[in-house]
């Protein structure tokens, strides 16, 4: 049985009228507008309960342009593409309401209804379906409650049977959350995270290459089988993400090209990540990502992602310590709610050294057709060379987890990154298969490649035909003449 919330005969604001909290309420709402907070109220319960009726008294007095109100039916692919998590992250305060009635009340309330010309055309099936299996939804709102309830964010469960007191208590609880959170004090920075105690791009043997032979003989048909497992994600609507970061002028954008060479363009995006908008800056800056993850069947590739908070937002001071700290946690948790909904997740790293990438800076600089590619901030940016490895070193450490692990790619040699890109996207598309029981008919493409040289070895060790043999025996100036 749901606990509901307990309010005191005494409580002043119950006193009050209706419309006068909603006045309160409303001066709140303007004195948040300029701070930087905001609220969310979330309003759930059983059917016939008066939503409706609450919704237009919380909404009464408010500013509308400054509100937003959603009603949520069936979630759309769209919908179910999006974790709901961090609500509660930059300064956004969740407030969640549960209606409640017993099955009595809820009959009652349907019969009155239909009785009522001006409001039986609001009845549905469902509400009568409910009502039927009142047991059953009362066990299924329990497991939500309990299971999605936590300190920071409580469901409020509301007796429903008094509509216009609960209402009223309503408005009542939403005044004394808003104002506790526009009084409380600002949050402290945190404590610095205890240090990485190893290194881990130290290890990465960045001398590692791929003759160009090997590397034109794998490409196409890697390729080739990189597209049919793509199409095979379409057939049975599995969604990917790949992630790319690593050191400026890595090779990023010539792994992607090579990726999705032969991939049918509509099967997939490639989300460059430039600096925020106002409207994403907001946000909770993992929200923009989420408007582009994609829907079942389709791979989105990130040319720099969310990771730059702990990157590039943390070296160039654009976030404060504690918010680019508390984003590794962020990060594993969201990558975590990915991945347990179905998604395939590969992050890759592409890694070269300082030497190198002033190196390739320069080609850029000194080639017209390749000036776009070289701006200021990349040569600001090589100037804090060591300061973006202690980033990245940090970062793989913290969120290298064991369900969405790092790829650490040595890209000196661009050709040994290309071909290994593709390798581990194909492994990774196999195993989604085999988790899922799923036989799909791609050949593979070591297959190919070790079929043509086999022929291309049966063909250097061919015995000769007699005549040609006879012709090696003749002696030299007869073979001439």
């Amino acid at each position: 049985m749901l606990k509901k919330m307990k309010f005191s005969k005494d409580d002043p604001l119950l006193q009050m009228k209706t419309s006068e909290l909603g006045s309160q309420l409303g001066a709140l709402q303007r004195e948040m507008k300029d701070t930087g907070l905001s609220l969310l109220i979330i309003l759930s319960g059983w059917e016939a309960t008066g939503k409706g009726q609450i919704l237009n008294d919380l909404v009464r007095e408010l500013d509308p342009r400054y509100y937003h109100l959603t009603q949520f039916d069936d979630a759309t692919d769209v919908d179910k593409k999006h974790p709901m998590r961090l609500l509660t992250s930059d300064g956004c305060l969740v407030v969640k309401f549960f209606l409640d009635q017993s099955e009595k009340q809820m009959e009652d309330a349907l019969d009155a209804m239909a009785k009522d010309k001006s409001r039986s055309f609001l009845l549905e099936d469902f509400d009568y379906y409910q009502l039927k299996h009142y047991d059953k939804f009362n066990k299924h709102f329990e497991r939500i409650i309990n299971n999605t309830t936590s300190l920071s964010c409580p469901w409020r469960v509301i007796d429903a049977s008094d509509k216009k007191l609960a209402s009223k208590q309503i408005l009542a609880t939403l005044i004394r959350c808003l104002q506790w959170h526009l009084d409380k004090p600002p949050a402290t920075c945190a404590e610095p995270l205890p240090p990485v105690v190893y290194d881990p791009l130290a290890n990465v043997d960045l001398k590692k290459t791929l003759p160009e032979a090997e590397y034109r003989a794998k490409l196409r048909p890697l390729q080739k089988e990189a597209a049919d497992l793509l199409y095979q994600l379409y057939l049975h609507r599995i969604p990917a993400i790949v992630v790319f970061e690593g050191t400026d002028a890595s090779g990023k954008g010539g792994c992607i090209k090579r990726l999705t060479r032969l991939m049918d363009p509509r099967s997939y995006s490639v989300a460059t990540t430039a600096a925020p908008t106002k409207n994403e800056l907001a946000h909770h800056y993992l929200w923009r990502f989420y408007q582009t993850f994609p829907t079942p069947g389709h791979l989105t590739i990130y040319d720099r992602s969310w990771y730059g908070r702990v990157m590039v937002e943390r070296i160039e001071g654009f976030a404060s310590t504690q918010r680019w700290q508390d984003a590794y946690d962020e990060i594993n948790e969201m990558e975590a709610t990915l991945i347990e909904d179905g998604y395939i997740l590969l992050k890759f790293l592409l890694i070269i050294d300082k030497e190198e990438q002033l190196k390739r800076f320069k080609d850029r600089e000194n080639t017209p057709e390749k000036h776009y590619k070289i701006t200021d901030e990349d040569w600001r940016n090589h100037d804090k060379f060591d300061d973006y490895v202690e980033a990245m070193n940090d970062m793989i450490v913290r969120t290298s987890t064991s369900v969405a692990p790092w790829v650490v790619m040595p890209s000196m040699d661009k050709r040994y990154a290309r071909v290994h890109v593709l390798e581990h996207f194909i492994d990774a598309a196999r195993k989604a298969f085999e988790k899922r029981g799923i036989d799909i008919d791609v050949p593979r493409a070591i297959e190919e490649i070790e079929k043509k040289d086999l022929k291309a070895e049966d063909k250097s060790e061919k015995p000769k035909s007699d005549k040609n043999k006879a012709k090696d025996n003749k002696p030299k100036e007869e073979q001439k003449g």
